[in-house]
């Protein structure tokens, strides 16, 4: 969209903005509006004065299906959800993936039949950036978890569950961002970044599982494999936070040699239920060698 500069004096210049953006928006004459330059882009933000609400009819049909309803409608930046026609145990149902998936939101008013599920406590869109940074470290503990604590089944296990369930929380809110403010001045790689860290902050959690519930024994092969993948995660993150293509160049390099070779012939050679530990490891290894294409896409003006 294009608009024309028109002059002002003392120097100044302004411009028309769309008359559809100001409507969908609720703006008015007086109103303040946000403005940011980012890498040489004027980004213009204005709060909606429209209550941002969203009204779900359950039936039959997609009483089963809450937990991606109420997810996606969350990530879409929906600040008001009034669910019709459920029950008591539907509703303790929402309770539990109100506490454990939206972040900031809370069940405010319920009948026999009705609930309200409400923003009251939400972090702003400037704290995008530290929670991006908590999903970053939060796998990366989980590969240490794992090589420090591998035998301890039950244990490694929980714990790995509560950090699947952190990041897949984290990453709901940052995608709520990316949506309700536009918070990135690169959304679409932001976007793609955080879909590849949620994959693999959950296959790190599906991984263990094969291990804690058939009590797969630690060798030499499943230890080096799960260092490799920690390593090549590593590369990703110093490669975004760096901003130092350097590492994704690393992290194509090794992957070659582990990804795309070595775990193949050693899933070749495996037995049992080995094999499918090994599996996981090579979907791994795959998600974090994938994770660096949006990241090199963002350091391409550095």
């Amino acid at each position: 969209m294009e608009r024309k500069l028109i002059k002002q004096g003392g120097g100044g210049y302004t411009i028309y903005l769309p008359k559809k953006w100001i409507d969908e928006k609720g703006l008015k004459e007086g109103d303040k509006i946000e403005i940011s330059e980012e890498e040489g882009f004027l980004v213009i933000g204005g709060v909606s004065n429209k209550e941002n609400t969203i009204e779900i009819v359950l039936n039959d049909e997609n009483k089963g299906n809450i937990k991606n309803i109420l997810t996606h409608v969350y990530r879409r930046g929906f600040n008001k959800i009034f669910l019709r026609d459920v029950n008591l145990d539907l509703i303790r149902e929402v309770k539990r993936i109100t506490s454990d998936l939206l972040l900031g939101f809370e069940v405010t008013e319920q009948t026999n039949n009705f609930c309200i599920l409400e923003n009251i406590s939400e972090p702003s869109g400037e704290k995008y950036d530290v929670i991006l940074r908590k999903i970053f470290f939060t796998i990366k503990d989980s590969f240490d978890l794992i090589l420090n604590n591998y035998k301890e089944y039950e244990s490694t296990y929980r714990e790995l569950e509560e950090m699947k369930n952190s990041s897949v929380k984290m990453i709901l809110f940052c995608r709520r961002m990316l949506m309700k403010e536009k918070y990135s001045k690169n959304i679409v790689f932001n976007w793609e970044l955080l879909t590849f860290l949620s994959h693999i902050q959950k296959t790190i959690f599906y991984l263990y599982k094969q291990v804690y519930e058939n009590k797969i024994k630690e060798d030499k092969d499943i230890s080096k494999m799960i260092e490799k993948s920690g390593e090549h995660f590593e590369f990703v993150q110093k490669a975004f936070y760096e901003k130092d293509l350097v590492y994704l160049e690393k992290l194509h390099k090794s992957s070659v040699k582990y990804a795309y070779n070595e775990i193949l012939e050693l899933i070749s050679k495996s037995k049992g239920k080995k094999s499918v530990v090994l599996a996981y490891l090579k979907e791994l290894l795959r998600l974090i060698k994938t994770a660096g294409s949006p990241v090199r896409s963002m350091l391409i003006n550095y």
